[in-house]
């Protein structure tokens, strides 16, 4: 996993407000905290800070990126191909211009086929060809209900085709979060001899209920943060290397602090060096509550070092 710093970035990860306390003298002040195992470390000495904020875990969630198809007309047209088109970008690489495209296909019977006669097809058909890659799960619409394809029965009356990214693998330090980048487009067909749009493609990822936390982004940002610090190696030479303990658990979410600041010298040193130092602490299990950020909120605030904002359950 590859992040970028612009000097040094300093990640701490605050599992309770008990492991941390802030102590500070005339020439700035610093964090105590505890390490993986319990033993009591200092960050490093924050002066001239130019900024600090919080951020909620809600904020750095997002909802799985969904596509709704349904058919513009009525009827179908004998003899013609439905075809709807799935095009990735970034496909095994993090460039756009590689490319990789799905394919689903129906072709109407005759004329006036019934509309969830051809959709039904075309989502099985559109089933088959995403399954192997797995960036996406087609589902059907019937009655308003989602439907998995294979619970398709010869009665059942499909409305809309509904096409949901699958959130993807991750190893930290190895495979990162990524979201599938795809866009979906339908063919048209000919009615009366003029090319026609037969579907209407809408995005309704803001509908989806499914989000997905931050938990990952953090565990791969310290991974990162930490091999930045003096673990530069990390697992190279594996098996003899020095284990680094990580504390930051992929499977909750985190609030996160963000305090810049630099150091400034005498004399010939007067160029700011700047600095990022970030504490991340866990969330309520939804990410909507923020006990633990509050009160390091708190205790910073408590000793007029700096202000910042305290997270409210509300914010998005």
């Amino acid at each position: 996993m590859t992040s970028s710093v612009n000097q040094v970035r300093h990640l701490y990860v605050v599992n309770t407000d008990e492991d941390f306390k802030v102590g500070k003298n005339k020439e700035g002040f610093w964090f105590e905290l505890k390490d993986a195992d319990g033993n009591a470390v200092r960050s490093d000495l924050i002066t001239n800070v130019m900024y600090a904020k919080a951020t909620s875990a809600t904020a750095m969630q997002r909802k799985l990126k969904t596509i709704k198809i349904t058919a513009a007309d009525a009827d179908m047209v004998a003899g013609q191909d439905y075809v709807v088109r799935i095009a990735y970008r970034g496909f095994i690489s993090t460039s756009g211009e590689d490319t990789y495209q799905e394919f689903g296909a129906a072709r109407a019977a005759k004329s006036g086929d019934e509309v969830e006669v051809v959709l039904k097809e075309l989502a099985i058909n559109l089933a088959k060809n995403t399954k192997k890659q797995e960036m996406v799960e087609i589902k059907v619409l019937v009655g308003g209900t989602e439907t998995a394809i294979e619970d398709l029965t010869d009665e059942s009356v499909v409305a809309g085709i509904i096409i949901r990214e699958i959130e993807q693998p991750w190893t930290l330090g190895t495979r990162q979060v990524e979201a599938v980048d795809f866009t979906v487009t339908a063919s048209s067909v000919l009615v009366s001899g003029v090319e026609t749009a037969w579907a209407t493609i809408e995005d309704i990822t803001a509908d989806e209920e499914t989000v997905i936390g931050n938990g990952k982004k953090i565990a791969d940002l310290e991974y990162f943060c930490l091999g930045d610090r003096g673990d530069v190696y990390r697992n190279m030479g594996w098996p003899n290397v020095i284990p680094t303990a990580y504390m930051a658990d992929p499977t909750k979410q985190y609030d996160v602090i963000d305090i810049h600041y630099a150091y400034v010298g005498a004399n010939h040193a007067i160029q700011k060096s700047e600095k990022d130092i970030t504490l991340v602490m866990p969330a309520g299990e939804d990410g909507t509550t923020h006990t633990v950020a509050n009160a390091v909120i708190e205790a910073i605030n408590a000793e007029d070092v700096v202000d910042i904002n305290e997270l409210t359950d509300e914010e998005e």
